[in-house]
């Protein structure tokens, strides 16, 4: 994992590299991956417009409510925003190997463009949802308190807040208060959470071409995430700004592991106590960092010696940031922490949400939202690689957060949002997929039948409600 000389670069810039083809079999894995779940999202798709395929269950008593009925004008905008999905990327992968940041940027503003396309079938406005104490209550609990006063005083005030707000940490409310800075005009603000949301795009995009070699992975990865489900069906809910941290926490681990610079370190410790701040239960995706902990000491990219007084810079930021809020506005994070976890636990047995059904139901429904013929994708990634491959690494460690997470049974329902932050990195599988078998069209199978799964879930089903 030591950092690649110029011609390691261009011999891996192609992630399977020009020295380097897969096996036959494993290539007809791929592509019965591929058309798979293709069919197995048109399937899908075809269920959500007949009203037969349920997010959630009705004995674990949570279902996403059908909002409005089939027209064929789903299928209209579905084609457009697919067609243009696809015409961006054959034009991106061709830019990307010789004007990279271009093809970055390309498709950050394609993805604002799709996204508002796709958002405009739904049945409500991201005004309304922003305004609704029910569906959101960030906005309108920042209008009503100051944000010193919430931070400093955040356990008395926490029950009279609306249910999300009293239900997250305060960090979601911080970070309102900070767009507020720019705008308070609950028409503008959606979008700016919109546009931070479409930004993680570019630590996934710097972590997929730095652990795989390969900017076509990336590009690919950016594609996906860019459209993924969960994330169109949940703007500008701010679960959808959670991976942006997550993936520049990861990257941050991935860039200090390669390098050992101590200001990575110290970074490491903030964002990690940032986390925390926002959305605790992200720090589950801790097992992907540990991995490639444990890969890079095994290869010696990195000692031990460096790894205990770096890591020690780390702990110390985050005491740091802890300390300043404790002292400096009465706030302990740890305390917060336990109280949230202990009223989440209380939430499943007040409305009756039995442990068993949500096991295997959550599963169902997290795949969902990272997309159908992306799962597809992400169970025969690893192909015949060896246990230090990345894409080994990063198929174990997201599959193994998957499983804790989902046996933990603290979220049970919902976790198409709660575990937006993990449905991320189920898009980097497919990517590599698709860049093995160095195919636009592959890719383009997979961005068309996502699009559709798009149009016809934000269409049909009220996710957000009131």
């Amino acid at each position: 994992m030591r950092p690649l000389s110029s011609a390691a670069r261009a011999r891996q810039e192609h992630p399977a590299g020009p020295y380097e083809v897969d096996p036959p079999a494993v290539r007809r894995l791929y592509l019965l991956a591929v058309w798979a779940g293709s069919i197995a999202s048109l399937l899908v798709s075809l269920g959500l417009a007949n009203i037969w395929f349920n997010v959630g269950s009705v004995r674990g008593h949570y279902i996403a409510q059908y909002s409005q009925f089939f027209s064929v004008r789903v299928l209209w905008i579905a084609a457009l925003a697919g067609a243009s999905a696809i015409a961006i990327l054959w034009w991106s992968d061709a830019l990307v190997h010789r004007r990279e940041w271009a093809a970055v940027l390309l498709w950050l503003a394609a993805a604002l463009a799709l996204q508002a396309m796709l958002r405009s079938l739904t049945f409500t406005t991201f005004e309304r949802n922003i305004r609704s104490p029910g569906a959101f209550s960030f906005y309108t609990t920042s209008e009503h308190y100051p944000a010193r006063l919430v931070l400093s005083d955040f356990e008395r005030l926490r029950p009279e807040m609306p249910l999300h707000a009293q239900s997250n940490m305060p960090g979601k409310l911080m970070f309102m208060y900070a767009l507020e800075l720019v705008t308070d005009r609950p028409d503008v603000l959606p979008w700016l959470i919109v546009v931070v949301s479409n930004l993680g795009g570019i630590p996934l995009y710097l972590f997929a071409r730095d652990l795989f070699g390969s900017r076509t992975v990336a590009l690919y990865s950016l594609a996906l995430y860019s459209l993924m489900p969960a994330r169109l069906f949940f703007l500008p809910v701010l679960n959808t700004v959670t991976p942006v941290i997550v993936l520049l926490l990861v990257l941050l681990v991935l860039r200090w592991l390669r390098s050992a610079r101590a200001a990575y370190a110290a970074a490491i410790g903030v964002l990690v106590y940032a986390l925390a701040f926002f959305e605790p239960t992200a720090l589950s995706i801790g097992l992907l960092p540990a991995l490639l902990m444990a890969h890079a000491l095994w290869t010696r990219t990195v000692g031990w010696r460096t790894l205990m007084i770096q890591g020690s810079l780390a702990v110390a930021a985050f005491a740091a940031v802890y300390l300043v809020l404790l002292l400096g506005f009465r706030f302990d994070l740890f305390s917060t922490m336990h109280r949230l976890g202990v009223d989440a636990a209380g939430f499943n047995v007040r409305h009756n949400r039995p442990y068993a059904i949500w096991v295997r139901q959550n599963a169902i429904d997290f795949f969902f939202g990272v997309g159908v013929c992306q799962t597809a994708l992400a169970a025969v990634a690893c192909g015949r690689r060896g246990a230090g491959a990345p894409i080994v690494i990063v198929s174990a460690a997201i599959t193994s957060i998957l499983v804790v997470i989902d046996l933990l049974g603290v979220n049970r329902g919902e976790v198409i949002r709660l575990w937006l932050f993990l449905a991320c990195f189920f898009q980097l599988p497919a990517a590599y997929v698709c860049a093995r078998l160095r195919s636009r069209t592959a890719m383009s199978a997979v961005l068309a039948t996502t699009v559709l799964q798009d149009a016809l879930g934000t269409y049909m089903i009220g996710f957000i409600g009131f």
